[in-house]
């Protein structure tokens, strides 16, 4: 058996192949409860349910951008909620031709034996979590995995249970209809030169396949999330076109060309250092066999929610701010970006959080 036969296993291609379609993304609406109090705490707001939600309904009613969206990730409270005027937020995307999509995972604990590093917990009741999100709309799922770069690290061991817990979620997603998207995050955090990236985001991206093709996840059905290949934090920048060769070169030596498409995250890069840099992943000449895309959270809504700060009368400003963040990605998947996007307050600042947590 070369692959898990689900009975959904054509609505999985079909969904995988829809949300990598070229001038699409995603949008990573997906932050915990804690994690969006953070952001409307940084505009004096507070972080209570109607204002989760007012937010979230601010960006999906932004006219025109889910024509530059193919998928967005939910937070399970999201997936059960509706506009102001009653309408469930998961109709508003499907009248919009937009796949909802859910965060499965529970987040990081420590692994015992490490130098601080994680592994990713939410495996136990996952299957019955799936069967439920899939009644109530979803047709795709997240599960982040962090590890980080240091002297030692990642280690053998947390590359190896990272990889497995990835592929254990895959399954089980396929297996409940919905799409899994495999997002092995290597943090920014660092010294390490973009050589070191390169070379550890090799060897877990060719781990994270092992275990995948050991657990006979349909790989047509599935969507890879990556980090973009950079220098560490704390290390001297380089060019969008060094950035496209080594990201797209690891891809190369890794990734399967069965999977549709790669979304990547944004790492804590500025709003447009990770649209530029997409695009110059897409202006880079070579193979490229999967469409190469972005899945946002901080990338696509910092400037938006500058912009907007908790005011009503800022709603008509925080969605010109919003679709012109959606256009440029749309563009830069294309590799048709010129760099000539309106700048909204906060759209070059660096989005960086070291050891960043959902």
């Amino acid at each position: 058996m070369s692959s898990f036969k689900s009975k959904y296993q054509d609505e999985l291609i079909a969904n995988a192949a829809y949300i990598g379609t070229p001038g699409k993304g995603i949008l990573a609406a997906d932050e915990s409860t804690g994690t969006i109090g953070k952001r409307l705490a940084s505009i004096n707001v507070e972080n209570v349910e109607t204002n989760r939600r007012a937010l979230r309904e601010l960006l999906f009613t932004t006219p025109g951008a889910f024509d530059c969206i193919s998928g967005v990730i939910l937070f399970e409270e999201t997936l059960y909620q509706s506009t102001a005027a009653g309408k469930p937020f998961v109709e508003l995307m499907k009248e919009s031709g937009v796949l909802p999509g859910i965060k499965v995972d529970k987040g990081t604990v420590e692994l015992a034996g490490t130098n601080g590093e994680t592994t990713t917990q939410g495996l136990d009741g996952l299957g019955q979590r799936c069967q439920k999100y899939y009644e109530a709309g979803a047709r795709f799922a997240k599960w982040r995995a962090v590890l980080k770069i240091g002297p030692n690290e990642p280690s053998e061991l947390a590359i190896h249970e990272n990889a497995y817990g990835l592929a254990r979620y895959a399954v089980i997603c396929q297996e409940n209809g919905l799409v899994p998207i495999v997002e092995p995050e290597i943090l920014v955090d660092g010294p390490h030169d973009i050589n070191k990236c390169a070379a550890v985001t090799e060897r877990v991206l060719a781990a994270c396949y092992k275990a995948l093709s050991d657990h006979h996840v349909l790989l047509e059905g599935t969507l890879l999330k990556p980090n973009m290949v950079t220098p560490g934090s704390e290390s001297a920048k380089v060019t969008p076109e060094v950035i496209a060769e080594y990201t797209v070169r690891a891809l190369q030596r890794t990734v399967p060309p069965a999977v549709p498409a790669v979304v990547f995250l944004s790492g804590g890069q500025s709003e447009e250092e990770a649209t530029v840099n997409l695009n110059a992943m897409n202006k880079l000449k070579g193979k490229k066999p999967w469409n190469l895309s972005f899945s946002f959270g901080r990338a696509l809504q910092q400037s938006t929610l500058k912009a907007w700060s908790g005011k009503d009368e800022n709603i008509k400003k925080a969605q010109d701010a919003f679709i012109t963040r959606c256009t440029a990605n749309s563009k830069a998947t294309l590799g048709t970006y010129r760099g000539d996007a309106t700048l909204g307050e906060g759209a070059s600042e660096s989005l960086h959080v070291k050891d960043y947590k959902y």
